[in-house]
């Protein structure tokens, strides 16, 4: 069985090499993690409508042809903001950077960062995880 969202990933992938961007550059910009992205391919679930949105805005396809070629309808959520969007680091943000500082003196930042970034892909994939378990439940 193919992935009903096979045909997005497809067309994303022509249009991330026409770009030159790598799957890295793609998931930071569009705010989605790259287990996520990866799983456009092979997964049986739908994905959500505003992976498909974020996804589609940063490689400039029409929302509603991202929409009709991962196979989830013509609804039209609202734009999810991007990385490149976002607003400044908020106070808790700081204060947990100060946190991991603190605690993890001798470790580089970007050691720490990357860690976080490992952290949230997880994160997005279990929610995702979740997600297509309660579609296909109900």
């Amino acid at each position: 069985m193919t992935a009903p969202s096979a045909p997005f990933y497809a067309r994303a992938e022509r249009e991330r090499g026409r770009l030159r961007m790598t799957k890295t550059t793609l998931t930071e910009r569009s705010g989605i993690g790259r287990v996520t992205y990866d799983r456009l391919e092979t997964q049986t679930g739908h994905a959500r409508p505003a992976t498909i949105r974020a996804i589609a805005d940063v490689l400039g396809i029409d929302a509603e042809e991202a929409y009709d070629l991962a196979g989830i309808g013509t609804a039209a959520p609202p734009r999810r903001p991007t990385t490149s969007r976002l607003p400044a680091a908020s106070s808790v943000e700081e204060a947990l950077v100060a946190a991991l500082r603190q605690r993890l003196p001798d470790v580089e930042g970007a050691t720490i960062a990357r860690v976080l970034s490992t952290t949230a892909d997880l994160l997005q994939s279990s929610a995702d995880l979740l997600h297509d378990q309660e579609g296909r439940t109900s």
